[in-house]
């Protein structure tokens, strides 16, 4: 859990995003309250860029989860959706094992291992259609 939790690459569960939401509120709402009672308005920028670029990230990931661009999460009270939303258990293109190969890759070599990932992915899509 919280692995590489600043970088956009990936896939995360809906429990981790949603301790990863919370924890944002929770920081958010404690430099807040400190701003109102006398602090400085730079200590808002100072803390929270890091937390929003934490936030922004893991909900990059999550929408990774359910097989969609992270671009999705831009949407208003998107967040219930990735917040509900089951997990898609197949692999799909933001997973670091998922390797596919197209007409383009000709020059690039086969190994034993991709063929086999590649031919398990494809019976798993024969499954489930």
């Amino acid at each position: 859990m919280f692995k590489n939790p600043f970088s956009f690459n990936g896939r995360i569960q809906r429990t981790e995003y949603a301790i990863s939401f919370v924890s944002y509120w929770v920081v958010y709402i404690l430099v807040r309250v400190f701003q109102e009672q006398g602090g400085k308005y730079g200590l808002l920028g100072f803390v929270m860029v890091p937390f929003i670029w934490f936030l922004w990230a893991q909900g990059a990931k999550r929408c990774h989860d359910i097989d969609k661009n992270g671009w999705w999460q831009i949407i208003p009270f998107y967040f219930f959706v990735l917040l509900s939303r089951e997990s898609n258990p197949d692999l799909n293109q933001y997973d670091p094992e998922f390797v596919e190969y197209g007409a383009d890759d000709y020059e690039r070599p086969y190994d034993a291992d991709t063929l086999e990932r590649n031919i398990e992915k494809s019976q798993i899509k024969e499954e489930n259609i």
